[in-house]
């Protein structure tokens, strides 16, 4: 008679749970990640510290680190995006907004003339120290006697916009000598639907601004400047600023959002 035996093989499985990482070693190596702008690999690697050493005050500090880099490297990021937008900011053909229409911009500086007529024109010059910004262009307003938008001046630095002076604006040409003193109507500085009356506008700016800075020459979205009728008086017509208020700083997303650029002195 032959016996069987029978063996069971009893297997014991052990679980092995994650080593505990070095503390000191762990934190040193999440430091130098920071400092070397691994941003991402620092926050993972954070993450496992505070796993494994939850509540500790190195750790906690070293998480403080972390979003102080996080937040200087957006600042950067976007002090890059706001340089660039100045740098690559042009005028566009035209502009529409509200009831106005501009085009045809001319941007220059030197002696400004205005009020032209029958070979005659009105000149200004800037004092010494600071040169004209000047910008001519066409606008188109509804109304007869509209309420129309300033001309003014930011200087960029860097990242930031810096409002340097509002202008005067002023009628570029007259028909003849006699629309400019108001005898006859004067067609083509009649404002209407369909029509778009010829301006010039100078600023101030000081010249050593000019020298060192870009130099942003915009017209307000926010019109302040009423068209007045006279006949005690030449010129016929004129335009007198009420409380025409420019914002003192603008990044580039402001500047776009309430001005129109018509160009630049750079």
């Amino acid at each position: 008679m032959m016996m069987y035996g029978v063996f069971v093989a009893v297997l014991t499985v052990t679980s092995f749970a994650e080593p505990i990482p070095d503390k000191a070693d762990s934190i040193a190596k999440a430091r130098e990640m920071i400092r070397a702008g691994k941003l991402a690999e620092a926050a993972a690697a954070i993450a496992a510290l505070e796993a494994a050493f939850p509540g500790d005050t190195d750790v906690k500090l070293l998480r403080t680190d972390l979003d102080a880099a996080e937040v200087a490297a957006a600042e950067k990021q976007e002090n890059e995006r706001r340089r660039r937008m100045f740098k690559e900011m042009k005028p566009p053909k035209s502009a529409e907004f509200d009831s106005f229409k501009v085009e045809d911009f001319r941007v220059d500086s030197g002696t400004w003339s205005f009020d032209r007529r029958e070979g005659r024109s009105t000149s200004s010059s800037a004092k010494s120290g600071n040169i004209f910004a000047i910008a001519d262009y066409s606008l188109a307003a509804a109304e007869p006697l509209p309420v129309i938008p300033p001309v003014g001046t930011y200087y960029v630095d860097g990242t930031t916009a810096h409002f340097i002076a509002g202008g005067v604006t002023a009628f570029m040409a007259w028909e003849s000598e006699d629309s400019y003193e108001g005898i006859v109507k004067d067609a083509a500085n009649t404002f209407g639907p369909g029509k778009a009356v010829r301006l010039t506008s100078a600023v101030v700016v000081p010249r050593k601004t000019a020298n060192k800075h870009a130099v942003l020459v915009v017209l307000s979205k926010t019109p302040c400047l009423h068209t007045r009728e006279r006949t005690e008086a030449a010129p016929a017509m004129y335009f007198e600023s009420r409380d025409c208020v420019f914002p003192e700083t603008c990044s580039p997303d402001e500047l776009a959002e309430q001005f129109v650029l018509l160009g630049r002195i750079d």
